[in-house]
């Protein structure tokens, strides 16, 4: 069994060191399932010199996209991962790690009870253990149920987040106006799903 656990022990990845990959240390920012990658090469490229980015997505084709723009923009602030999201950051993210945290327009499950969910009580704790203290977890959709069902999720775990609007306000009906469209967001508006719901939580710790 202590061979077992040594083999196993050998066979973890190291987390990702971000100042090594990216020559530097400014704060490191993420967006998980990252799609055709045009809202975080925007805001990789609004942040240069001032912040660096990931994008995560689990999606080969989506992620051969967003290289693609990363190169023509000339990103050397966005690094693109690809994986499942509570795989990637159990494995691949050290604790109190990255600034902020986004999941933007995060597919809902096909049926109520499914385990395909990205946005669950695990992926929550692993967000917050990759976190800095007292640094932000955003969330955008624009689902109802969806929301309702993220916002109950993290109303139980008092200890590890609570919104920054205030205990009465979890979401805001909309985004501000800065945020940044991506190819979803401009789905959803032409086909005149213009109701947001904008979450934003803070890492207690």
């Amino acid at each position: 069994q202590q061979q077992q656990q040594q083999e196993h022990q050998q066979e973890a990845p190291e987390p990702l060191d971000f100042a090594g990959v990216f020559g530097d240390d400014l704060p490191v920012k993420l967006e998980v399932c990252s799609g055709h990658g045009d809202w975080v090469c925007r805001r990789a490229q609004l942040d240069k010199g001032e912040a660096n980015w990931a994008g995560l997505e689990i999606r080969r084709d989506r992620i051969q996209m967003t290289w693609t723009k990363m190169l023509q923009q000339g990103l050397r602030n966005l690094l693109l991962l690809c994986g499942e999201a509570h795989h990637m950051l159990r494995m691949h993210v050290a604790a109190n790690t990255l600034q902020e945290v986004f999941v933007n327009y995060p597919d809902p499950p096909v049926w109520s009870g499914s385990r395909q969910r990205l946005l669950d009580n695990a992926f929550f704790l692993e967000a917050h253990r990759v976190l800095k203290p007292h640094c932000r977890l955003t969330i955008v959709t624009d689902d109802a149920a969806y929301a309702k069902t993220t916002m109950m999720l993290l109303l139980k775990l008092p200890q590890h987040f609570r919104s920054v609007f205030g205990p009465d306000t979890p979401y805001l009906p909309e985004a501000p106006a800065d945020y940044g469209s991506s190819y979803f967001d401009r789905l959803w508006e032409n086909g005149k799903r213009t109701r947001r719901y904008f979450m934003q939580y803070e890492a207690l710790k």
